[in-house]
């Protein structure tokens, strides 16, 4: 191999020549594999790195003993409610407790007037315009006994009632039903002689399609 690159001495130098080239060649096609690699490194080096996700702090609640408890979140705050206010009371209209008032002094009148020879129907029969059904019947048949009609007829009594004032029992507002209390002065003549007595009744009231009414009577 030496004596022919002797021989031709030409040959040998474009023997190295091919050899230098063939060199060449292979480090440029390394140089070419290895450049993108290089350059996506160097854009990863230069690129700015995404920020890490936020973390959530977990909130503390508070337990029932007082204790807080991690990770749990915190009820919204409800906003203080108005304490509701009470209804103030509304008064009866005048002309209401008027009328009322006026069906309550004739029943007193009626109930608490009478005569020796009345027959036992007679209070009954003088309150029955003012009074309810229920209270009719139970004054229907009202008398002071058989033992107080005959003293009664003995001294020939007879009693005059008049109502010397009356009043609304709460202030005549509609927090309840009607009521009044009367102040009722009887005059009583017998054959031994006159004397007056006062005493107080309370009337409650009730509307009905004919007016007011009186449902109860307390003596």
């Amino acid at each position: 191999m030496t004596d022919f690159f002797a021989t031709y001495p030409r040959l040998r130098w474009l023997a190295v020549l091919m050899a230098v080239l063939l060199l060449l060649g292979i480090g440029a096609l390394v140089w070419h594999q290895l450049q993108p690699r290089a350059a996506s490194q160097r854009v990863a080096a230069v690129a700015p790195s995404a920020p890490a996700p936020a973390t959530a702090v977990p909130t503390a609640v508070t337990q029932p003993d007082g204790a807080t408890s991690p990770g749990a979140a915190s009820p919204p705050a409800t906003a203080p409610t108005a304490a509701s206010t009470p209804t103030p009371p509304v008064p009866y209209p005048e002309a209401e407790v008027a009328a009322a008032q006026d069906v309550a002094t004739k029943f007193l009148v009626a109930l608490e007037s009478y005569r020796y020879d009345d027959p036992p129907s007679a209070t009954g029969n003088a309150v029955r315009p003012y009074v309810t059904d229920k209270l009719d019947q139970e004054l229907s048949n009202s008398s002071s006994g058989a033992a107080g009609g005959a003293k009664r007829a003995s001294v020939h009594e007879v009693a005059s009632a008049s109502v010397v004032g009356i009043d609304c029992e709460l202030g005549c507002v509609s927090t309840g039903p009607l009521g009044f209390i009367g102040r009722v002065q009887q005059h009583i003549h017998t054959d031994v002689g006159d004397h007056d007595e006062a005493g107080q009744v309370e009337t409650i009231m009730t509307k009905t399609p004919a007016g007011w009414r009186v449902a109860d009577v307390k003596v």
